[in-house]
C-alpha cells in the first residue's frame, strides 16, 4: 500500500509533464494505411529519443525495420535474476484521417489538444495513451530508485492498423521478446480483458452468363431449359448466397460468450461488386464479409461453417449446382485467432488487485470486441490481458477521437503497480 501511494504521489507531482508528452506524441501524425506507404518513423524515433532524453540506457534500447520507414521500438530494462517478469505491449501506428473528415472534427486531428477532461486526437485512444501510460510507469519506478527483480520489457510496434503483424508485433516476438505475463495497452475502458475476438475477413464470388437484358424474359423462364437460356443473372444469384449467409448470421447472434456482449459473433458484408454499367445481365458478383467470432471457436470451424452455408445456397438452385460459388480466405488482413488466458492465471489476479489497490473499486472482466496485436502474441504462446485508457467507441477510427485525463492517469498507477508485482 505504501508503494501505491509513492506512486499516486509521484505521478500528481509529474501530471502535468505527463499530459505535455502525451499531448506531444499524439501531435506527431505515425499514419498507417492498409495500401500505401505508412508516415510511422518521425513518430517512433521521437519515442526513442525522448526515452534517452529521460535518462535510460540506451543499451536498453532496440530499433529496428522490417519494413523499410517502419520501425519498432523495444526496450528491455534489466532486473537481477536476468529473467522476463513482465512485459507491456503496444502499437505505435494510427488509423489514417480522411481529407473529407477533416472539417468534421471538434479540432484539429493532430493538435493533441487538451479540453473538457480529455485530449483530442488521432491515436489518443487507440493507442498511444496506452503506450504513454506504460512508459511513464516505468519512467516513475525507475526515477524513485525502484530496482527490479526480474526484467520489465517494454515494445511498442508498427503494423498493426496495416494489418501487416509479420512487420511489428510477430517481428518482436521473433527477436524474443516476451514474458511469462503480457499486457497489451488497447482502449478496454480500464475493463481487464482476458480474452478478444477473432478476426477474418473472407470473399465469395458467383458466376453468371451476360446477355442483352430484354432477353432476361427468356433467362427466368422455367420452361426454358438452363443450357438454353441465353444469360444468368449472377446479382441475383449472389442474393441466395447472401440469404443462406445472413441466415447463418442470425443463428450466430444466438451464441453465448460470457465475457462478451450480445450479439457480438456476427459477419458483416462490406463490399459488394457486380455486373457493369451497361446493357449487359451481370455475369459476375462478389461480396467481401468481415467476421468477428467468440473465444472457444476457430477460424477454420467458422470457415467451414461459412462453407457450408453457401453449400447449401448452391445446392437450392439448378445454375449454381453446376457453377459453384467460390470462396476466398482470407482477404485483406491476415487471420487472427481469438485469444482466452485463463481466469486462474496469476496475472489475472495481479491485474485486479493493482486496479483494486488504485481505484478502490473492482475492475470489469471483460472480452476485447475486436482483434489486436495480443492475439498475435498469445498465439505464439504467451498468456496475454489486455487492459487500456479509452475506449474503441472514443472516436477509433473515426472522427473526434479522445482518452479522458482520468483514464490516462489511473492506467499509469495500475500498471506501475502491476510492474511492482511482477518485477
Amino acid at each position: 500500500m505504501k508503494k501505491k501511494h509513492e506512486i499516486f504521489r509521484a505521478l500528481r507531482l509529474s501530471e502535468q509533464e505527463f499530459l505535455h508528452f502525451v499531448s506531444e506524441y499524439v501531435q506527431i501524425p505515425s499514419e498507417a494505411p492498409k495500401v500505401g506507404a505508412a508516415s510511422v518513423y518521425a513518430g517512433q524515433a521521437w519515442l526513442r529519443d525522448k526515452l534517452v532524453e529521460w535518462g535510460w540506457d540506451p543499451n536498453w534500447l532496440e530499433f529496428w525495420e522490417e519494413s523499410p520507414g517502419e520501425p519498432n521500438l523495444a526496450i528491455r530494462i534489466p532486473g537481477r535474476s536476468g529473467k522476463p517478469g513482465l512485459m507491456f505491449n503496444g502499437h505505435a501506428d494510427v488509423v489514417p484521417v480522411p481529407g473529407e473528415e477533416l472539417a468534421r472534427w471538434c479540432y484539429h486531428p493532430y493538435s493533441g489538444r487538451i479540453e473538457d477532461g480529455v485530449l483530442w486526437g488521432r491515436g489518443a485512444s487507440d493507442m498511444k495513451g496506452g503506450v504513454a501510460s506504460f512508459l511513464w510507469a516505468a519512467k516513475l519506478l525507475l526515477e524513485l530508485g525502484h530496482e527490479f527483480e526480474h526484467d520489465l520489457i517494454l515494445t511498442v510496434n508498427i503494423g498493426e492498423e496495416s494489418a501487416k503483424p509479420e512487420i511489428g508485433v510477430n517481428s518482436v516476438l521473433k527477436r524474443g521478446y516476451g514474458a511469462p505475463l503480457v499486457v497489451n495497452a488497447e482502449p478496454t475502458h480500464l475493463k481487464v480483458c482476458r480474452a478478444a475476438m477473432g478476426w477474418f475477413f473472407f470473399e465469395v464470388s458467383v458466376t453468371g452468363k451476360g446477355t442483352h437484358p430484354a432477353n432476361r424474359y427468356m433467362c427466368v423462364d422455367p420452361a426454358v431449359p438452363l443450357e438454353e437460356r441465353p444469360g444468368v443473372d449472377a446479382i441475383e444469384k449472389m442474393q441466395m448466397v447472401m440469404g443462406s449467409l445472413a441466415r447463418l448470421n442470425k443463428e450466430w447472434s444466438f451464441r453465448v460468450f460470457p465475457l462478451a456482449p450480445p450479439y457480438s459473433m456476427n459477419m458483416t458484408p462490406v463490399h459488394i461488386s457486380g455486373g457493369d454499367l451497361a446493357a449487359i445481365l451481370p455475369a459476375q458478383c462478389s461480396a467481401t464479409y468481415a467476421v468477428v467470432f467468440h473465444p472457444g471457436h476457430t477460424s477454420q470451424g467458422v470457415i467451414g461453417e461459412i462453407e457450408q452455408a453457401v453449400e447449401q445456397a448452391a445446392q437450392g438452385d439448378e445454375w449454381l449446382q453446376k457453377h459453384r460459388p467460390s470462396i476466398r480466405v482470407p482477404v485483406l488482413d491476415p487471420i487472427w485467432e481469438p485469444m482466452l488466458t485463463p481466469e486462474s492465471h496469476p496475472g489475472v489476479t495481479q491485474l485486479l488487485q493493482a486496479f483494486a489497490d488504485v481505484t478502490g473499486q473492482e475492475a470489469q472482466v471483460a472480452c476485447f470486441p475486436g482483434p489486436c496485436d495480443a492475439n498475435m502474441i498469445a498465439a505464439a504462446g504467451y498468456d496475454t490481458l489486455i487492459f487500456g485508457p479509452g475506449d474503441l467507441s472514443f472516436g477509433c477510427h473515426g472522427v473526434d477521437e479522445f482518452v479522458p485525463i482520468a483514464h490516462l492517469l489511473t492506467a499509469v498507477q495500475v500498471y506501475g503497480q502491476l510492474m511492482l508485482m511482477r518485477c
